[in-house]
């Protein structure tokens, strides 16, 4: 960096390095600049997004379960328990990962 841009060039590149990380955060400045360059796209994506799968979601399981009770087919019975099992298993949120919930999870019986 010196041979490219200076001596001089380089010890202000520093001081001014040293100076940014030596100052106190101030803690909002990030949301404020998130706030004033992207954060309405973000916000605005992730809900374009939820929709998109919910849509999507709820016309392939409609579609399949219409055509579960439709039509007779081969692998029917299957596919009708493969729905029943996943309706039936809860999700897993972060809570129930602590490691009480895991302990005490191994000892139920369904």
């Amino acid at each position: 960096m010196i041979e490219s841009d200076g001596e001089e060039a380089t010890e202000k590149w520093a001081r001014g390095l040293v100076a940014n990380f030596s100052r106190p955060p101030s803690g909002g400045e990030v949301w404020q600049h998130l706030r004033e360059t992207v954060l309405a796209d973000y916000i605005a994506n992730s809900l374009l997004l939820m929709l998109g799968v919910a849509i999507g979601t709820l016309a392939i399981g409609v579609s399949a379960a219409w055509i579960c009770r439709m039509y007779r087919f081969p692998g029917r019975r299957l596919f009708e328990m493969g729905h029943a099992a996943a309706d039936g298993h809860p999700g897993l949120y972060p809570d129930d990962l602590t490691s009480r919930n895991l302990r005490r999870a191994q000892f139920q019986h369904p």
